[in-house]
């Protein structure tokens, strides 16, 4: 007979495969769901990756502006620059982020009930679902988070770690050159190894990690020094914080860059209610005007905005709270009238309303768990705690990119869009840690017995 121990493994073994079966078939039907009744969406960003998978094909770099990173682009030419083709590689990167979450959820907590939830979740979030349509970076960069965030978690406890290491720095070098904005996840991973990993370990795998991250990152930049005389990811830097900086420009000294800014920024203030992204309906007339290229009115405009950013901090840091606070909106980046059914749409549009509404309030709810892991971290040293670690991961992860994003653009609520799923899970795993039903449990007896009473 054998013993109760030994009994449960299979059983264990048993629930992981159903609950994989059933994740994985309610990941392919809501997809398949989705192709009868919507279709591709192409974006005005959509044409700056396919001009530089143009440029890629024909190794001819002579209207190169530096904008854009090669990864996404060579996901375009992978699918033909076919938009249902882009649609398809998107939607299975949306299918195996929902299963690396549920092994991720899994392996933290041993339960198959969470670690469905965790999968499924990714999968019916109806802006993660619909932005896989869409030929935007997001989708790609959620999917390369999720993985790297896997990968530190077998990092952590497994033995045979220079092959994990080594996957963790080119997992955060391919992040880094999808969308620029998490070129920090690599260093920040570093840091993360350092704190976590003793002896030989501490050294070794930082060093490992850096190097597979920073050689194929410097490799790019050095691409853009040869070709641009730019030493940088992008050449969107200068764009970017002008977003922040447009907002306060007329304090800046009267320039031909300024009163032309100034005038788009009140046609785009009127038309939208904010001023962000107002140069690029700027740039034509300002590079005519001042005769500056792409690259050189970016790097004007990033010396304008950090002299304006050194003069009135106080306006740039009210622009970054903003921008801050923004990125929990919840955003939904599809066009209804995509939708073949108006019926269809409606009933998505409402589905939304509902799924946005509890977006919003696990938001808080993170920020409310966040503060309290970060704040056990600082005073009790629970890093060393390995239930606490991948949560702790996770959390640095997303207060990283809030505060980045938030410090770099203005205006752009897409960059949550990565690291919602993660977020849910962080909930998940952090919320069974501090064994959160059991406090509802007890709110719910008082208030049931308050109510009695009353």
């Amino acid at each position: 007979m054998l013993k109760k121990g030994e009994s449960a493994l299979p059983h264990e073994r048993q629930a992981v495969r159903q609950g994989l079966f059933w994740l994985l078939g309610i990941c392919i039907l809501v997809r398949v769901f989705l192709w009868i009744v919507y279709a591709p969406v192409i974006w005005p960003d959509t044409g700056t990756y396919l001009q530089l998978a143009e440029e890629l094909v024909h190794l001819d770099f002579s209207e190169y502006d530096g904008t854009r990173t090669p990864v996404y682009p060579l996901l375009l030419l992978l699918a033909g620059k076919n938009p249902f083709g882009v649609w398809f590689l998107q939607s299975v990167l949306g299918v195996s982020a929902s299963l690396l979450l549920f092994v991720l959820v899994f392996e933290q907590t041993r339960k198959v009930s969470l670690a469905f939830s965790a999968g499924t979740i990714h999968s019916l979030a109806l802006n993660e679902l619909l932005f896989e349509a869409n030929l935007l970076t997001e989708s790609v960069s959620a999917f390369l988070l999720i993985f790297s965030v896997f990968i530190f978690s077998k990092l952590l406890v497994s033995e045979r770690k220079f092959w994990l290491a080594v996957g963790l720095g080119g997992a955060s070098s391919l992040l880094a050159l999808t969308h620029p904005l998490f070129a920090f996840v690599g260093p920040l991973y570093v840091l993360l190894a350092i704190l976590f990993f003793r002896g030989r370990n501490r050294i070794c795998i930082p060093l490992i990690v850096l190097l597979c991250f920073t050689l194929p990152v410097s490799g790019w930049i050095g691409f853009n020094k040869i070709v641009l005389d730019y030493a940088g990811i992008t050449t969107f830097m200068g764009y970017n914080l002008s977003n922040h900086s447009g907002g306060f420009i007329e304090q800046a000294p009267p320039s031909k860059l300024r009163d032309i800014y100034l005038r788009y920024r009140e046609q785009k203030v009127k038309q939208s209610g904010n001023h962000s992204m107002t140069i690029f309906e700027a740039k034509g007339e300002i590079m005519a005007a001042t005769g500056l290229s792409h690259v050189d009115l970016s790097r004007k405009l990033a010396r304008l905005s950090l002299q304006l950013f050194v003069e009135h901090p106080a306006l740039y840091l009210q622009s970054v709270f903003r921008s801050w606070v923004s990125f929990w909106a919840a955003p939904n980046y599809w066009k209804p009238t995509k939708i073949v059914s108006p019926t269809v749409a409606t009933s998505l549009e409402r589905l939304w309303w509902v799924e946005q509404g509890l977006i919003r309030v696990m938001n808080l709810l993170f920020i409310f768990f966040a503060a309290g892991l970060i704040v056990k971290v600082a005073l009790f040293q629970g890093y060393a705690e390995p239930a606490l670690r991948v949560p702790l991961v996770i959390t640095v992860l997303i207060i990283a990119t809030s505060l980045v994003q938030a410090l770099f653009e203005y205006g752009n609520t897409r960059y949550s869009i990565p690291t919602q799923s993660l977020m849910i899970t962080f909930i998940l795993l952090f919320g069974r840690q501090i064994e959160v039903h059991r406090w509802l449990g007890i709110v719910y007896v008082r208030l049931k017995s308050n109510w009695f009473q009353a």
